[in-house]
């Protein structure tokens, strides 16, 4: 059972991040913040540099949107 939530958890950040590329691909810079910041959430905190990775795609998004506040933060 834990493994199976395991792999549930880890397949949500994975289906998180593509989707969240497919939006920033295609400009979609709102949709794509809020998947990668599902991705974040998803990532376990001991994972540093993926975490980090979301964070800024995050940030990059809400740059482009023109939320600098947001992409301060």
């Amino acid at each position: 059972m834990f493994l199976l939530s395991i792999c549930l958890t880890g397949c949500g950040v994975e289906s998180a991040l593509r989707k969240a590329d497919k939006h920033y691909a295609l400009g979609e810079y709102n949709e794509a913040a809020n998947f990668f910041k599902k991705a974040y959430n998803g990532t376990k905190a001991k994972d540093k540099q993926r975490r980090a990775e979301e964070s800024f795609m995050m940030g990059e998004c809400y740059r482009r949107i023109g939320n600098i506040a947001k992409a301060q933060g």
